[in-house]
């Protein structure tokens, strides 16, 4: 997989060049100039970890000791630390960076514990678990038990704490309300992917729709529009109403185990908010560019997760071809050119990711996304009553949990059907480093003489709101 077994020092080619045409194209434009000169500093500063991310690989199949804090607990068998001191035959080997341990009980390890692990450094031979551990910044996996644990200091984040004890709580909900087959369908809708199960995961991917399990954009902005939309009848100022619904999505992220995805909606939300309440037009292009930034600072090696590279390249994808598509397919109607355009413009930038990370695409995923998205709309809806009452302890949460049960098995009624149509899914060879760049080269290349020459106009003017028709530049 190219984008992510790739070194920094290509992007730094690619991204120097791009700074030059930028500024060759538009001088005024310092905006977007800015950003890919502070990308660069970023990738600069992921080869310098880099360098002491590959000094852990060095001692593959050693006997170790680490001591840090533990950041995240991905599962009930791993929990992932941030290293400050790692020892070798008693010898502090100067090595500072996070390590995913293997424990298979991680009873012990509360987020913000300060612990000792001893273990056996091992480096996966799958390549796709490897560009896991890289997304999360570890190269390596030290493999332990729970008696080589040892907890030096309790001092457990209160806000991870509470987002544990409140991811269990819906699970427990969930499961006592829901049967095998409807249960884990809810709770990958909420929670995540990964709480639905292999089946239900491969079963959605087979017909393009394993995205509604992948808690993003649509699941941040439907709890987003709800809680501001529930806030519009009050008297809350628009403050107020920022902080409340930017606060609850930041609690919401920790709920979900942080994920790259959610974390990108949830700031794009927030950033959406906050121009709403200076009372300034929110630039798309410009926010995304904005949110991948922050989190990319957080942490670089996030360009390796695959969920980040797939939600950041569907949005831009969205934000840059949709306006085009929605006028070509705007004699179907405004549901279908709607729903047809966004789905394949979301398709456009992930084609190669696609291919190399799943050997496959899935030309139905058109047809599903048609009658599938709407459906998940509305199950997450009643998913999110039905926990408020339960929480509440009111009995008419069993209403929206039936709403729920004849949801999930319409879904299943249009996987079944649409899996029996020939070539839904193509198997497809992994392409080569050159075709892959090469593809994105050709979109680039399109983008930039559409840009310039044809102007690539939106239904109000161009796709880009600060270049206007007179050539005028508003860099506010």
């Amino acid at each position: 997989m190219y984008i992510i077994g790739a070194t920094p020092l290509p992007f730094l080619v690619i991204g120097t060049l791009c700074a030059i045409l930028l500024f060759i194209i538009q001088p005024l434009n310092f905006r977007y100039l800015l950003l890919i000169v502070l990308v660069i500093l970023g990738f600069i500063f992921a080869s310098l970890r880099g360098s002491m991310m590959g000094m852990i690989c060095s001692y593959e199949g050693r006997q170790v000791a680490a001591e840090g804090i533990v950041v995240s607990t991905p599962n009930d068998s791993d929990f992932l630390v941030s290293v400050d001191r790692l020892f070798y035959r008693g010898t502090d080997t100067g090595y500072s960076g996070k390590l995913l341990v293997r424990t298979y009980d991680t009873r012990k390890c509360m987020e913000g514990n300060r612990v000792r692990v001893e273990g056996v450094v091992t480096l996966p031979a799958d390549e796709g678990y490897m560009s896991y551990l890289k997304g999360i910044g570890s190269w390596a996996v030290l493999l332990s038990s729970s008696k080589s644990t040892v907890v030096l200091e309790e001092r457990a984040s209160p806000v991870r704490f509470f987002a544990s004890r409140t991811a269990a709580w819906i699970r427990d909900a969930i499961d006592n309300s829901f049967s095998t087959d409807e249960g884990p369908v809810i709770k990958g809708l909420i929670l995540g992917g990964k709480e639905s199960g292999k089946d239900i995961r491969e079963k959605f991917a087979r017909v393009g729709i394993s995205h509604l399990l992948a808690v993003s954009g649509l699941h941040v902005g439907i709890i987003a529009g709800t809680l501001a939309w529930a806030m519009e009848k009050t008297y809350i100022s628009p403050t107020a109403k920022f902080l409340s619904v930017s606060g609850f999505l930041a609690f919401f992220c920790f709920v979900t185990g942080l994920s790259p995805s959610v974390i990108r909606a949830s700031i794009m939300a927030a950033v959406v908010l906050y121009s709403a309440v200076v009372v300034r037009k929110q630039d798309a292009l410009t926010s995304l560019a904005f949110t991948a930034l922050i989190v990319y600072l957080a942490n670089p090696f996030i360009v390796y997760n695959l969920s980040f590279q797939l939600s950041f390249l569907s949005c831009l994808g969205i934000i840059l071809f949709y306006p085009g598509l929605r006028k070509l397919t705007r004699y179907a109607g405004a549901y279908v050119s709607s729903a047809v355009s966004v789905t394949l413009s979301a398709q456009v930038l992930l084609v190669p990711v696609l291919i190399n990370s799943f050997q496959s695409v899935v030309p139905v995923s058109v047809i599903t996304n048609l009658a599938a998205v709407p459906l998940a709309s509305v199950l997450l809806v009643s998913s999110l009553l039905f926990l408020v009452l339960n929480a509440l302890s009111i009995p008419l949460y069993m209403i929206p949990a039936g709403i729920s049960v004849i949801i999930i098995r319409m879904m299943n009624l249009l996987i079944d059907t649409v899996e029996k149509i020939p070539y839904g899914t193509i198997q497809i060879r992994a392409i080569s480093g050159w075709m892959f760049w090469g593809y994105y080269g050709l979109i680039s290349a399109a983008l930039i003489y559409s840009n310039l020459y044809k102007g690539f106009h939106n239904d109000r003017g161009t796709l880009y709101p600060e270049i206007s028709k007179e050539g005028n530049h508003d860099t506010g």
